[in-house]
């Protein structure tokens, strides 16, 4: 006679709620969470407003870290998650310190950064103290559901386009990892109990760097303006109006000899034709457009200053 033969209610047994299935690569369940969230539910029937310390550790994983050892380029890590943390909150809320975190501790296996949230002791919007573990651990998760979309492979319609502040900070966190050639794991425990577990490997790295990479695209265009100032190595600015503070555009590689013939005389409005090169990446962010002569289509005296 087995167990559940002599038992036969465990043929019915359901793990409790506070037992959390542990993730996909993992075997049974994530009983550090589980604790964590019992201990927090249990805690708030008497206070609402407790919460566990939330802790992350970043797990640096390739051929330059072992066993616990870290050379002092690759503390970047600590600094690039904290600017993406910081990019998911709102601005108002980041100069307040919310994002900050430190460094508490390394251990082995590979390099385990032990990292907890860095609070000041009060933090206010529009006049009001509000919660900054519950904001900070939602910045995190923020953060870390990018990471786990480019993981996936995400194209640049699945991500989010209207964070551009955040995608910036992960990027520059991608490119650093790819640059130091190592893996990033996360594993962050929220103050409610909860435990986020993420992962960038080789191939998520890989899969961002060609996302974020730009590229260039050239066409014809015609730019029109005052002539703000014109210079010797072949640089013309044109200015879009006549007020001080008016979009201006400069345009490289203007033949000298125009220069010296006195074609473009300062505060003429003008017409000129040009190759745009423009350079943006896969998500239409970090746009730079560089303008190289071609031709002067037209003066305009009449419209000068």
């Amino acid at each position: 006679m087995n167990l559940a033969d002599e038992f036969p209610q465990l043929r019915s047994y359901t793990s409790p709620e506070w037992i959390v299935a542990a993730g996909e690569d993992s075997e049974g369940p994530d009983l550090i969470s589980s604790a964590r969230r019992a201990l927090a539910d249990a805690m708030s029937e008497i206070d609402q407003s407790f919460a566990l310390p939330t802790l992350i550790d970043l797990r640096l994983i390739g051929e330059s870290v072992s066993d616990g050892s870290l050379s002092g380029d690759l503390t970047f890590v600590v600094n690039r998650f904290q600017r993406e943390i910081e990019a998911a909150l709102p601005a108002a809320l980041a100069e307040q310190g919310i994002g900050k975190i430190e460094l508490v501790s390394i251990t082995e296996g590979s390099a385990v950064l032990h990292m907890k949230p860095v609070f000041a002791t009060s933090v206010e919007q529009d006049g009001l103290e509000i919660d900054a573990e519950s904001l900070f651990d939602g910045a995190v998760r923020k953060v870390l559901d990018v990471h786990d979309a480019l993981e996936e492979g995400a194209v640049a319609a699945e991500l989010p386009g209207n964070e551009k502040k955040l995608l910036d900070a992960v990027r520059l966190m991608t490119e650093e990892l790819a640059e130091h050639d190592v893996n990033l794991e996360v594993s962050a425990l929220e103050g409610r109990g909860n435990r986020r577990l993420s992962r960038l490997s080789r191939v998520g790295i890989s899969h961002a760097v060609h996302l974020f990479e730009r590229t260039v695209q050239k066409e014809k265009q015609q730019i029109g303006g005052y002539v703000h100032t014109v210079s010797l190595d072949g640089r013309l600015t044109l200015a879009a109006s006549t007020r001080k503070r008016a979009h201006k555009s400069v345009i490289e590689q203007v033949p000298s000899a125009l220069i010296r013939a006195g074609s473009f005389p300062l505060g003429e409005y003008m017409r000129v034709a040009v190759d745009a090169e423009i350079k943006t990446d896969a998500l239409g962010n970090r746009p730079e457009t560089k303008y190289k002569f071609s031709e002067i289509l037209a003066h305009s005296p009449e419209a000068s200053l």
